[in-house]
Protein backbone atom coordinates (compact mmCIF):
# COMPACT_ATOMS: atom_id res chain seq x y z
CA UNK A 1 0.00 0.00 0.00
CA UNK A 2 1.63 3.17 -0.85
CA UNK A 3 0.13 5.05 2.09
CA UNK A 4 2.05 2.63 4.37
CA UNK A 5 5.55 3.78 5.66
CA UNK A 6 8.60 1.78 4.02
CA UNK A 7 10.37 1.71 7.42
CA UNK A 8 8.27 2.11 10.23
CA UNK A 9 5.06 1.24 8.83
CA UNK A 10 2.79 4.24 9.81
CA UNK A 11 0.18 5.93 7.36
CA UNK A 12 1.34 8.50 5.36
CA UNK A 13 -0.70 10.67 3.58
CA UNK A 14 -0.99 9.92 -0.30
CA UNK A 15 0.09 12.95 -2.31
CA UNK A 16 -0.33 12.91 -6.25
CA UNK A 17 1.83 13.88 -8.57
CA UNK A 18 1.44 17.04 -11.07
CA UNK A 19 2.56 16.41 -14.77
CA UNK A 20 4.44 18.91 -14.46
CA UNK A 21 6.56 18.10 -11.87
CA UNK A 22 7.49 14.65 -13.68
CA UNK A 23 7.84 16.73 -16.61
CA UNK A 24 11.11 18.76 -14.92
CA UNK A 25 13.23 15.44 -14.29
CA UNK A 26 15.78 14.56 -17.11
CA UNK A 27 13.75 11.60 -17.73
CA UNK A 28 10.84 12.75 -18.85
CA UNK A 29 12.13 15.90 -20.30
CA UNK A 30 11.27 15.04 -23.82
CA UNK A 31 8.60 12.77 -23.16
CA UNK A 32 5.37 13.86 -24.62
CA UNK A 33 2.73 15.55 -22.17
CA UNK A 34 0.37 12.39 -22.80
CA UNK A 35 3.09 10.24 -21.17
CA UNK A 36 4.13 12.40 -18.61
CA UNK A 37 0.24 12.74 -17.48
CA UNK A 38 -0.50 9.38 -17.60
CA UNK A 39 2.02 8.47 -15.12
CA UNK A 40 1.60 11.21 -12.97
CA UNK A 41 -2.60 10.19 -12.60
CA UNK A 42 -1.55 7.04 -11.12
CA UNK A 43 1.57 8.49 -9.17
CA UNK A 44 1.75 9.22 -5.08
CA UNK A 45 4.53 11.28 -3.58
CA UNK A 46 6.69 10.05 -0.62
CA UNK A 47 8.90 11.95 1.30
CA UNK A 48 12.41 10.16 3.00
CA UNK A 49 14.44 11.27 6.28
CA UNK A 50 17.99 10.96 5.47
CA UNK A 51 18.71 7.30 6.02
CA UNK A 52 15.42 6.38 5.86
CA UNK A 53 14.96 3.43 3.51
CA UNK A 54 12.51 3.00 0.79
CA UNK A 55 12.86 -0.85 0.47
CA UNK A 56 15.17 -3.84 1.80
CA UNK A 57 16.72 -6.48 -0.55
CA UNK A 58 14.43 -9.55 -0.11
CA UNK A 59 10.68 -6.86 0.54
CA UNK A 60 7.98 -7.52 -1.73
CA UNK A 61 8.00 -5.13 -4.28
CA UNK A 62 5.62 -2.28 -3.73
CA UNK A 63 6.39 -0.37 -7.01
CA UNK A 64 8.57 1.79 -9.61
CA UNK A 65 9.89 4.76 -7.49
CA UNK A 66 11.11 7.71 -9.52
CA UNK A 67 13.58 10.25 -7.63
CA UNK A 68 11.84 13.90 -7.89
CA UNK A 69 14.15 15.57 -5.17
CA UNK A 70 17.24 14.51 -3.67
CA UNK A 71 19.25 11.20 -3.78
CA UNK A 72 18.59 7.42 -2.90
CA UNK A 73 21.22 4.95 -2.60
CA UNK A 74 21.22 1.49 -3.62
CA UNK A 75 23.29 -1.06 -1.77
CA UNK A 76 23.76 -4.71 -1.82
CA UNK A 77 25.31 -6.93 1.28
CA UNK A 78 25.50 -6.86 4.97
CA UNK A 79 26.23 -5.29 8.00
CA UNK A 80 30.15 -3.51 7.39
CA UNK A 81 30.26 -5.14 4.37
CA UNK A 82 28.15 -3.34 1.94
CA UNK A 83 28.94 -2.21 -1.61
CA UNK A 84 27.11 1.04 -3.75
CA UNK A 85 24.97 -0.80 -6.75
CA UNK A 86 24.58 2.56 -7.20
CA UNK A 87 23.17 5.96 -6.58
CA UNK A 88 20.24 8.15 -8.31
CA UNK A 89 19.08 11.53 -8.38
CA UNK A 90 16.05 13.38 -9.59
CA UNK A 91 14.77 11.45 -12.48
CA UNK A 92 16.50 8.61 -11.32
CA UNK A 93 14.21 5.18 -10.93
CA UNK A 94 14.77 2.30 -8.47
CA UNK A 95 12.86 -0.92 -8.64
CA UNK A 96 12.61 -1.93 -12.16
CA UNK A 97 14.17 -5.74 -11.47
CA UNK A 98 10.82 -7.26 -9.46
CA UNK A 99 9.10 -4.68 -11.64
CA UNK A 100 9.23 -6.76 -14.55
CA UNK A 101 10.65 -9.55 -13.47
CA UNK A 102 8.90 -10.04 -10.36
CA UNK A 103 10.65 -12.18 -6.87
CA UNK A 104 11.42 -9.72 -4.34
CA UNK A 105 13.69 -6.26 -4.36
CA UNK A 106 17.59 -7.26 -4.87
CA UNK A 107 19.13 -4.88 -3.10
CA UNK A 108 18.35 -2.31 -0.41
CA UNK A 109 17.27 1.23 -1.39
CA UNK A 110 18.15 4.29 1.68
CA UNK A 111 17.35 7.64 1.22
CA UNK A 112 20.80 9.38 0.67
CA UNK A 113 19.89 12.90 2.71
CA UNK A 114 16.26 14.44 2.27
CA UNK A 115 14.52 12.71 -0.64
CA UNK A 116 10.89 13.08 -2.54
CA UNK A 117 10.52 9.81 -4.72
CA UNK A 118 6.96 9.53 -6.89
CA UNK A 119 5.88 5.85 -6.85
CA UNK A 120 4.50 3.78 -8.93
CA UNK A 121 2.50 0.38 -7.99
CA UNK A 122 2.55 -2.45 -10.85
CA UNK A 123 -0.87 -1.53 -11.45
CA UNK A 124 -0.53 1.98 -11.76
CA UNK A 125 2.46 1.55 -14.52
CA UNK A 126 0.13 -1.12 -16.29
CA UNK A 127 -2.74 1.97 -16.10
CA UNK A 128 -0.60 4.47 -17.40
CA UNK A 129 1.01 1.71 -19.98
CA UNK A 130 -2.88 1.25 -21.49
CA UNK A 131 -3.78 4.57 -21.38
CA UNK A 132 -0.29 6.07 -23.54
CA UNK A 133 1.56 2.71 -25.04
CA UNK A 134 5.36 5.20 -24.88
CA UNK A 135 5.22 4.96 -21.28
CA UNK A 136 6.46 1.40 -21.80
CA UNK A 137 9.26 2.61 -24.14
CA UNK A 138 10.17 5.63 -21.54
CA UNK A 139 10.72 2.80 -19.02
CA UNK A 140 12.56 0.40 -21.08
CA UNK A 141 14.68 3.05 -21.92
CA UNK A 142 15.67 3.77 -19.23
CA UNK A 143 16.04 0.10 -17.52
CA UNK A 144 18.69 -0.57 -20.41
CA UNK A 145 20.17 2.59 -19.80
CA UNK A 146 21.14 1.38 -16.21
CA UNK A 147 22.37 -1.87 -17.60
CA UNK A 148 24.97 -0.42 -19.93
CA UNK A 149 26.02 1.67 -16.97
CA UNK A 150 26.03 -1.10 -14.59
CA UNK A 151 28.11 -3.20 -17.98
CA UNK A 152 31.04 -0.20 -18.13
CA UNK A 153 31.10 -0.52 -14.16
CA UNK A 154 31.85 -3.71 -14.38
CA UNK A 155 34.58 -3.45 -17.22
CA UNK A 156 35.96 -0.45 -15.57
CA UNK A 157 36.55 -2.92 -12.29
CA UNK A 158 38.29 -5.70 -14.06
CA UNK A 159 40.55 -3.67 -16.09
CA UNK A 160 41.48 -1.56 -12.82
CA UNK A 161 43.51 -2.33 -9.52
CA UNK A 162 41.54 -1.26 -5.93
CA UNK A 163 44.25 1.50 -5.93
CA UNK A 164 43.21 2.90 -9.35
CA UNK A 165 39.75 2.27 -8.54
CA UNK A 166 39.88 4.29 -5.14
CA UNK A 167 41.91 6.62 -6.88
CA UNK A 168 39.00 7.48 -9.37
CA UNK A 169 36.48 7.45 -7.26
CA UNK A 170 37.81 10.12 -4.82
CA UNK A 171 38.55 12.34 -8.23
CA UNK A 172 35.45 12.24 -8.81
CA UNK A 173 34.22 13.76 -5.54
CA UNK A 174 33.65 17.53 -5.09
CA UNK A 175 36.72 19.55 -3.72
CA UNK A 176 35.40 21.66 -0.73
CA UNK A 177 38.06 24.61 0.90
CA UNK A 178 41.62 23.71 1.06
CA UNK A 179 41.60 21.13 -1.13
CA UNK A 180 39.79 19.12 1.14
CA UNK A 181 37.67 15.75 -0.31
CA UNK A 182 34.57 14.75 1.38
CA UNK A 183 33.74 11.53 1.27
CA UNK A 184 29.75 11.80 1.15
CA UNK A 185 29.49 9.29 4.02
CA UNK A 186 30.95 7.80 7.28
CA UNK A 187 33.70 5.37 7.37
CA UNK A 188 31.37 2.42 7.94
CA UNK A 189 29.56 3.24 5.14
Amino acid sequence: DPGVGATLGRPRPRRMIAPETLARLPLFRDARHAVVAALARQAVERAYAPGEVLFRAGDAPRGLFVVLDGAVRVTRGDGERRHVVHREGPGGTLGEVPLFAGGAYPATAAADGPARCALLTRDAIHAAVAAEPRVAFLLLERLASRVRTLVARLDALARQSATARLAAWLLDRPVGRGGAVSLGMTQGQ
